[in-house]
């Protein structure tokens, strides 16, 4: 079978400085703009095992440097910081792909030809604004995803919810500049009917940066940046999780998703089977409205202005280890991340910090993520409405995550005879434990622990149908529950899809 031939088929090196590129290997629109680039993007995006996991992080965004030869004896590795693309070349396409031909990837004009001038070359004076624009058009790619739910939580109505829609667009300016951009409806865009009233809905510009790609080693970045905090805010993207609900701690620790508008740099070190990366950025940072309950999430920073002039810092660096034995050996990921910054005018702090995993061979997968907040003591009294409660001095949070994959075509040989396109449908199983504490000094209601236990449907790497059944409990007795002792149930079902 095509996934057999995927797994028996030697990799393949990557591109002179840029991303590797294959007939499978390709991500998804949206992954490419939020990585380095390909001079060739595919819109299905995911790898040969119907994982959309492998989606690039928008946090490494590169622009894309002329591709050379491939050597069969170097190993492909993951083209930026976020998840490896573990995708070998054997296996065929999902869907179709688009062509993007920027002038760095042109033929050299003929002999005695005269010489085509280059995109960032001086343009002519009498070139109107419509033949700027089409020379840009020609060159950028749109792509997106999206995710429609249903949903029963503890005492609630069940509903239904288009949760996000996302587009993307990619630009390479230049040979060596590169403009990315997403923007996100959710729950349906502005305005959002709540409890009988209308309010306003949410249109957000979630990502947007401008990158110049000095070396592999050095890309300048500045706009609207994903917080490199733990690994699940950079790789968010509906179709590439398998619970249709993130995690407690990427919830209300690690707010995601979490953007910031400021400016840093970004960039990876390959040393053979081994990949370091890191981003580390200077932003405007959290404002007070830090609360046991919400934890971190009303407070995350203002894209128009600052509340205090310190500008906090923050970063990840991570490891990738990839080296192709078959399908059992197993291929990891290992990040570290932090956040420094003042979050009123008296000079109160928030540090974070976060660790990361990701461990995983062509059937199984293990990821998990646990994150430390250390905050000074303060209040929440930035602003006329502020709540002018007091600030918590410590929170934390983790999740464990284990996934297993059966191919539809393992479970059935007569699927044999279906279409080619259905021959990456899998069923994955997944089952995660999480747990969450807004403040450490108290133990109550919103000391949260969940058990989710999920089976989904992947018709293709671009197309996933979840199922998950939720198991909550908190502490609102004062006292430490666990998931078996009484749990509250919940069930949400999803349609996640990328194009």
């Amino acid at each position: 079978s095509s996934h057999e031939m995927w797994l028996a088929t030697s990799s393949t090196g990557p591109p002179a400085g840029g991303v590797p590129c294959s007939r499978r290997s390709m991500p998804s629109t949206a992954s490419i703009c939020r990585a380095q680039t390909c001079t060739r993007a595919s819109r299905c995006g995911g790898d040969s095992r119907g994982n959309t996991n492998t989606m690039v992080s928008p946090a490494a965004a590169a622009p894309a440097t002329p591709p050379a030869a491939a050597e069969p004896s170097t190993v492909r590795l993951p083209p930026a910081p976020g998840m490896p693309n573990w995708a070998r070349p054997a296996a065929p396409a999902l869907g179709p792909t688009i062509e993007l031909d920027p002038d760095h990837t042109t033929e050299p004009p003929a002999a005695g030809a005269p010489p085509q001038p280059s995109r960032g070359a001086a343009r002519n004076l009498t070139m109107t604004l419509v033949d700027r624009v089409r020379g840009t058009i020609s060159q950028t790619t749109l792509g997106g995803y999206g995710e429609f739910s249903f949903a029963k939580y503890p005492g609630q109505d069940s509903t239904f919810d288009p949760r996000r829609f996302v587009l993307f667009l990619y630009s390479p300016l230049t040979q060596r500049i590169s403009v990315a951009t997403e923007v996100e409806w959710e729950h349906g865009g502005s305005p959002a009917k709540r409890d009988g009233q209308a309010t306003a809905g949410e249109v957000r510009l979630e990502f947007s940066v401008l990158d110049f790609k000095l070396w592999d080693a050095l890309t300048l970045r500045a706009g609207v940046l994903l917080m490199p905090l733990g690994r699940l805010n950079v790789n968010h993207d509906a179709p590439s999780l398998e619970l249709t609900d993130r995690p407690l701690v990427d919830t209300y620790i690690i707010p995601s998703t979490w953007s910031e508008v400021g400016a840093g740099i970004t960039g990876r070190i390959n040393t053979g089977p081994v990949l370091l990366a890191y981003e580390l950025y200077v932003v405007n940072g959290l404002d007070s409205a830090i609360a046991d309950g919400p934890g971190l999430q009303a407070a995350r920073g203002s894209y128009l202005s600052d509340n205090n002039s310190d500008k906090a810092v923050t970063g990840r660096a991570s490891l990738y280890y990839y080296k192709p034995r078959g399908r059992w050996r197993p291929n990891f990921e290992l990040g570290l991340s932090g956040y420094s910054g003042e979050y009123d005018r008296s000079h109160h702090r928030v540090n974070l910090v976060a660790g990361d995993l990701l461990l995983r061979n062509a059937y199984l997968e293990l990821a998990g993520e646990y994150a430390r907040a250390f905050i000074d003591s303060g209040f929440d009294d930035d602003y006329a409405l502020s709540s002018r409660l007091p600030v918590p001095a410590g929170m934390q949070g983790f999740y464990l995550e284990l996934r297993g994959r059966l191919p539809l075509r393992l479970i059935l040989p007569g699927l044999r005879a279906l279409p080619l396109w259905l021959g990456e449908a899998s069923l994955l199983l997944t089952l995660r434990y999480d747990e969450v504490d807004t403040d450490l000094a108290v133990v109550n209601l919103n000391d949260r622990r969940r058990l989710s236990v999920g089976l989904n449907l992947r018709l293709s790497a671009a197309l996933v149908f979840k199922h998950e059944l939720q198991f909550t409990v908190n502490d609102a007795g004062g006292v430490r529950r666990e998931v078996w002792d009484q749990p509250a149930l919940g069930y949400v079902s999803s349609l996640a899809f990328l194009f």
